[in-house]
Order: C-alpha cells, then sequence, then structure tokens
C-alpha cells in the first residue's frame, strides 16, 4: 500500500493535469486514487466536479457526497490532517449546492449555503451571493430583496434586486436604480440577457466582475429567472434602451477605454473620480428621474 504522502503526490498530478486541460487524464489519476485509497476527498470532490461540468449530475452527487462525509471524519477524527479537510469539505458542500441547484433542488443548496456560512464567515466561495438567488427561486422574493441589497457590488445582485423589485411591485424609480447599477457594474450582462449583439470593449474594466467571461457565467445562472417572469425581459430593454441611459453608457465606456493603460497620475485620477461621478447614487437618482420624467 502506498504511503499517504506517495498518495497525495499522484493527486497533485491530476490535478495539474485538470489545469493544463487534459480531463479524461486527470480523471485516470484520481481514479488511481481511490482504488489506492477508496474515500480519498479531495479526489471525490474532483471527480465530482468534473461529472457535473460533463452533465452527469447523479454521478456529481455521488462523488460529492462522499467528499462531504469523509472530509467530515477526517476534520473530527485526532491525528488527521485537521483543517486541510476542513477546506475540503467546504468546497465539497459548496459543488453539492452547485448539483443541487442544477437538479432543481433550491431548497437542499439553501440548507447547504446556510450550513457554511455559519463554518466560514469570511465566505471564501462566495455562498451568500448564491443564497439570495436560491431564495429567490424559492419563491421568498422579500427576502432576496434583503440579501440583494446586502450585496450590491457584486453586478448580479443588482439585477436580481431588479427582478424581485419588478415582480413585488415596487416603485419603478427604485427598481430602475438597481438595474442602472447593475449596467454600470457590468456592461454585458443586460445585452446577454436580452439576447442582444455585443462587443468586447478593449477598455479598463476594473475588476473581473465586470468582465464579460464574469457575465456569460452568471447570466446562464440568472436567465431562467428572468424568463419565468412575463414581460419582465421586456422592463429590462426599455431601461436598457433608454436614450438617457444610452448615453450615459456610452460616457461610461469612454472612460473605460481612456483608462486602458493610462499611467497613474492627474489625468488618470480625473478620469476615476468622473466614472465614480457617473455612479454616485446622485447622480443615479437624477437619471432615474430623467427615465420617468419626473422630478
Amino acid at each position: 500500500m502506498r504511503r499517504s504522502n506517495d498518495i497525495e503526490a499522484v493527486f497533485d498530478g491530476g490535478v495539474e493535469n485538470l489545469h493544463m486541460g487534459r480531463v479524461s487524464e486527470a480523471c485516470k489519476i484520481f481514479r488511481a486514487v481511490l482504488d489506492t485509497e477508496p474515500k480519498h476527498p479531495d479526489a471525490h470532490s474532483h471527480l465530482g466536479l468534473i461529472a457535473m461540468e460533463q452533465g452527469e449530475l447523479a454521478e456529481a452527487e455521488q462523488h460529492l457526497r462522499v467528499a462531504v462525509e469523509e472530509s467530515i471524519r477526517r476534520t473530527n477524527e485526532p491525528g488527521e490532517r485537521g483543517y486541510g479537510d476542513r477546506e475540503v469539505y467546504l468546497r465539497a458542500l459548496h459543488n453539492l449546492a452547485l448539483v443541487r441547484r442544477l437538479r432543481g433542488d433550491y431548497k437542499e443548496a439553501i440548507g447547504i449555503h446556510e450550513r457554511m456560512l455559519k463554518l466560514d464567515e469570511r465566505d471564501g466561495l462566495g455562498a451568500r451571493y448564491l443564497l439570495a438567488e436560491e431564495y429567490h427561486h424559492q419563491g421568498a422574493r422579500h427576502r432576496a430583496i434583503r440579501l440583494y441589497e446586502s450585496q450590491l457590488e457584486y453586478p448580479p445582485s443588482c439585477f436580481g434586486l431588479g427582478l424581485a423589485l419588478l415582480e413585488t411591485k415596487s416603485p419603478a424609480a427604485r427598481m430602475g436604480k438597481a438595474l442602472l447599477r447593475g449596467f454600470a457594474a457590468n456592461r454585458y450582462m443586460a445585452p446577454m440577457l436580452l439576447d442582444e449583439a455585443w462587443e468586447p470593449l478593449n477598455g479598463f474594466h476594473g475588476n473581473d466582475r465586470a468582465e464579460a467571461e464574469f457575465a456569460e457565467e452568471s447570466v446562464h445562472i440568472m436567465k431562467p429567472l428572468w424568463q419565468r417572469v412575463p414581460g419582465s425581459l421586456e422592463v429590462l430593454r426599455t431601461w436598457w434602451g433608454s436614450p438617457s441611459v444610452v448615453g450615459w453608457r456610452a460616457r461610461l465606456d469612454q472612460i473605460a477605454v481612456s483608462l486602458k493603460g493610462l499611467e497613474f497620475g492627474d489625468a488618470r485620477i480625473t478620469l476615476v473620480s468622473l466614472r465614480d461621478d457617473l455612479e454616485a447614487t446622485d447622480y443615479l437618482d437624477f437619471l432615474v428621474s430623467k427615465i420617468l420624467g419626473v422630478g
């Protein structure tokens, strides 16, 4: 029987192959690890994630439940790896919640993510962001609204908030302001939700959450919610295509292009300050009033 460090070396080879895109080879290595150590939690966790990405949800769930159970045992057993298995446990829990979401079981996904938040106050895996959307799917709109409002730094939360406010017949100004925050945070999400053409902007987006790749992943999750609410996409289209919004978005794009590659200095400070002004609460209120024709 291989020593534990030998098994970990084999496992690390699987991870390396996975990172290089050699998925089949990685699977062979992870299964070889299980031949030696049948309940290796990280091997099960990785095989579960691969199966989930390939649409094999039953297989994914089977692997992830083993990873969860074994990592709990190892975390609580004296002499085992302790903290390391706690991290495996959290990752396996998170991926299990994703599988349950894909299978339409938002109730269990909520339970898993709430458990994760009790265990990990830092929320390194972003459970709180998904939790808001899970409550939304379950029809707990007011609970979802409170969660969305607590995390508006996360672009999907802005769009989720706008939709939930529309569903609860909240004031149009409140709903529109949430959508404007989303438009400013990520310029790609709205056209993707609306199935409109979009082009990548050769500019400074500010952070990864403003990038097109992030938008594609987020919209894949958000779109079913929007599609189930009659007329919601038309409301989104109206706000996105409003002349005032189009002009405002163009100014934000111009700033992003100007910031691309610009060295730190007075010009950069001025542009960043201007962008901040265009995204500030007071300006969004002004823009909403202009769109709604009030004030």
